[in-house]
């Protein structure tokens, strides 16, 4: 949910009306994925982190970042522990 808030303001801005991407999930200079559903999507985006993230010890924010999106400033990081912290304590 973080990733999505970062990425899209959880889905208000995305590559086109049904893209179904509010991660920014395999959009790069090459191409767009997009997903079918919301579900799809979310099916998707779980399974690949999962993949190329969680089961290589990366979890923190700034880890995931270096291969997410490697052009970024550190505000990527910033912004996706933020949203954490926030949903982790209620505290908005």
């Amino acid at each position: 949910i973080a990733i999505a808030q970062q990425e899209s303001n959880l889905g208000k801005k995305m590559p086109s009306e049904n893209c179904h991407n509010a991660w920014g999930y395999g959009i790069h200079s090459r191409g767009t994925l997009c997903f079918n559903s919301w579900e799809e999507g979310i099916e998707a985006v779980m399974k690949g982190l999962e993949e190329k993230f969680v089961s290589k010890g990366l979890v923190e924010p700034s880890d995931i970042m270096a291969v997410y999106t490697p052009a970024s400033n550190g505000s990527w990081a910033e912004g996706v522990e933020q949203f954490r912290e926030e949903l982790t304590t209620g505290n908005f």
